[in-house]
């Protein structure tokens, strides 16, 4: 919980209370890796490139996820969307704010068509952990039956 907050307050721009949390979660026993809220550290102090290298060579979904919103956000939703296509992974090998990012490229490139076949993708643990996405599916199939002028309204 407190790499998770730290990961929070980083990416939101709280980079002092990122690190406090971190130390924090350094001192208590666990065994979810802290890299992922070191790489948003770096990332919110403006070392993208840094915050890259702590995550490239990682294969778990939370720091593929972390990575994917770094590439997002520091380099626009082309660039994560080629990341993504490179290392050939998919929904099921995101986390929900992977998919989440995922959703994010699409809709700002407003290709619609993917964001719907992404969420058809869903595993059912994503759906559980985040119930949101049928609502969102229930409008990506919406508006991909509407004409490409008015799919932005759903």
């Amino acid at each position: 919980m407190l790499l998770r907050a730290s990961r929070s307050a980083s990416a939101r721009g709280f980079v002092e209370r990122g690190k406090v949390l971190l130390t924090l979660a350094q001192t208590r026993p666990g065994e979810e890796p802290d890299i992922p809220a070191r790489a948003r550290i770096a990332e919110a102090e403006g070392d993208v490139d840094g915050a890259i290298t702590i995550l490239r060579d990682r294969t778990d979904a939370d720091s593929r996820s972390t990575l994917f919103n770094v590439l997002f956000r520091a380099r626009g939703a082309a660039a994560a969307l080629q990341w993504l296509k490179d290392e050939q992974l998919d929904v099921q090998n995101l986390t929900t704010n992977g998919v989440h990012t995922l959703c994010l490229c699409y809709l700002q490139q407003m290709d619609v068509e993917s964001v719907r076949i992404a969420l058809d993708k869903l595993t059912p643990d994503q759906i559980e952990d985040a119930p949101y996405f049928l609502f969102l599916r229930a409008a990506a199939n919406l508006a991909s039956v509407l004409p490409v002028p008015e799919r932005h309204l759903p």
